[in-house]
């Protein structure tokens, strides 16, 4: 998820799922891993907030569409993506979203 350097980062409906899994289970990311220097986790979530910022949820819906089978939740998740994601951000920095 999330693979590359910084400014290539390629992202998949896929990605955007599983990253609301992995924050609702609050698993927290290997910094060490990610990119191809030294990233803190302050810019990790900068960099992945910016993407969701920029997440058309049409392109998303089409994505999550050939992995889930049930198209009503598709286009609910798609539709609520952007707002699930910040209000999970929120809980998982600990009220600090803000900041990154």
């Amino acid at each position: 998820m999330f693979k590359g350097k910084r400014s290539e980062i390629t992202v998949k409906g896929r990605d955007y799922y599983d990253l609301i899994w992995y924050m609702e289970k609050k698993i927290e990311p290997r910094y060490e891993c990610i990119g191809d220097k030294k990233i803190s986790p302050r810019e990790v979530w900068r960099a992945i907030k910016e993407r969701v910022e920029r997440l058309n949820p049409k392109d998303l819906e089409y994505d999550l569409s050939n992995l889930i089978e049930n198209p009503g939740f598709v286009r609910s998740f798609s539709q609520n993506y952007k707002n699930l994601f910040f209000e999970l951000l929120e809980k998982f920095m600990g009220g600090s979203s803000h900041n990154t």
